[in-house]
């Protein structure tokens, strides 16, 4: 049995009615190769059958101690039933993209069954009428908790259930199952080396934050960053709003090579730094001063595709100060570097140490007061004022049997004072922008969908 790292843990327990902890990819299907016809929900369960014994999490489900005195386990789900955890939906009404994304949003915004294993798949069928998808394509939205993977990991997933069917694939390993007297042996052992090890992270870590100091700006960085609040730094709702760009990868290219010296992920930050800025502008609270968004770290080894999070947060300005779309994508590969050489300095695996180094409840109740001070105190500062993501995609064409894989947009969680969430998600075709809030504070999704649509048209006209 696997244990849950205290990062893990952490996500299981902010999960709520107002705030899911679960990533969901849309995979859009285009028809088959073949046949013509479009991808049927008896593939779909091939695949997931054929891939259960290489994914873990699967068949598998969350067993807690009492009173949170150590971090859940995986344990076999002796009920599982792979048919509760696949559906379909015929989107009859679906005439057009707004209508395709608020069922994305409806699908995206519930939560999982906690007691079961933390995964669902749903087929959305007959999107024949939305402009911009082939006809007969479909929707394959997965839904997987936080807890159980990152973009890595998620990524692995995604290729796993690809894989053909005479494939040669390593079987998961069966972790031996322990009896409760050896859980709760574990977790009292765990309990007395717990101190010691917050109290070694801590101590490394306050010579790190003087270094901190010593790291300037460059010279180069015109811009400026904020930490006060925006209205994506308040208290969620329920209700999702989602949305999403594709950008061909043409055009994106045509940006690297115009802008020696930036990445991939340094477009797409800037195209969402010059979104926001106007978005900001339309409702009159753009600040003077560049918002910061959180961009997730990975921080795996290499070949390191198991289950759960392994990951840091770096700070990287977005320059929503700058109008110049090419001056702006500049100051954000800055921003980028200052973040690498803080979040460097601190050490990646220092988050992922401190929650290992406290208990579940003690964590628990630092996020909860955490969350109360965030969403109360108005002049609470904040490390983030969005996230963004990069999630790896295929560089090669995939398919899953004769259906042809088209496109991935990612939908993330979003949380008290944190609500508005991007996922990057990058194939050899196409560059696509997805992000996630709640109605509350994007009660118009459609506008920011369009500010990001200008924001890239913007870059790319300049760059030519």
């Amino acid at each position: 049995m696997q244990q849950l790292s205290g990062l893990d843990a952490a996500f299981v327990t902010l999960e709520s009615h107002r705030t899911p902890m679960h990533v969901s990819a849309a995979l859009v299907y285009a028809p088959g190769v073949k046949t013509g016809e479009s991808l049927d929900i008896g593939t779909v369960f091939s695949a997931f059958q054929n891939s259960i014994d290489h994914i873990p999490f699967l068949t598998q489900k969350l067993k807690s101690l009492p009173m949170g005195f150590d971090e859940p386990y995986w344990v076999p789900d002796s009920r599982f039933v792979l048919a509760q955890h696949i559906s379909e939906i015929p989107l009859d009404e679906a005439r057009d993209w707004a209508d395709l994304t608020r069922q994305l949003a409806l699908i995206h915004g519930e939560g999982l069954n906690m007691k079961r294993p933390l995964w669902q798949a749903v087929l959305l069928s007959k999107l024949d009428n939305v402009p911009g998808i082939q006809p007969g394509s479909v929707i394959l939205m997965l839904k997987v908790h936080h807890a159980c993977i990152d973009g890595v990991s998620l990524a692995a997933m995604i290729g796993m259930l690809h894989k053909i069917k005479n494939e040669t694939i390593a079987k998961s390993r069966v972790a031996h199952k322990l009896n409760d007297y050896e859980l709760w042996s574990r977790a009292t052992v765990k309990s007395w080396s717990r101190p010691i090890k917050l109290a070694a992270t801590v101590s490394k870590l306050l010579p790190k934050m003087s270094k901190l100091q010593t790291l300037d700006r460059p010279d180069t960085l015109e811009s400026r960053t904020d930490n006060r609040r925006t209205r994506f730094n308040n208290k969620v709702n329920a209700q999702r709003v989602v949305g999403a760009v594709r950008i061909p990868i043409e055009s994106v290219r045509l940006i690297k090579r115009f802008v020696r010296g930036i990445t991939y992920n340094d477009i797409a930050v800037s195209v969402i730094g010059g979104a926001l800025r106007q978005y900001l502008q339309i409702h009159g609270e753009l600040p003077r001063y560049s918002l910061v968004s959180g961009v997730p770290v990975n921080v795996r080894r290499q070949g390191d595709l198991q289950r759960g999070n392994k990951l840091a947060t770096m700070q990287v300005g977005l320059a929503t100060d700058i109008e110049d779309p090419v001056s702006r994508v500049r100051a954000v590969h800055q921003y980028a570097l200052l973040g690498k050489q803080k979040i460097n300095a601190l050490g990646t695996g220092t988050i992922m140490d401190i929650s290992d180094g406290l208990t579940p409840n003690a964590l628990a109740e630092g996020l909860r007061a955490l969350n109360f001070a965030s969403t109360h105190l108005e002049d609470m500062p904040v490390p983030f004022h969005v996230m963004i993501t990069n999630v790896p995609g295929p560089q090669e064409d995939i398919a899953m049997e004769d259906y042809p894989l088209h496109s991935i947009l990612g939908l993330g969680p979003i949380r008290q004072s944190m609500g508005l969430f991007h996922i990057v998600i990058q194939t050899a075709k196409e560059q696509t922008i997805s992000f996630t809030s709640c109605h509350s504070m994007m009660p118009d999704p459609e506008v920011y969908e369009a500010c990001l649509s200008q924001s890239i048209s913007a870059l790319v006209q300049a760059c030519r």
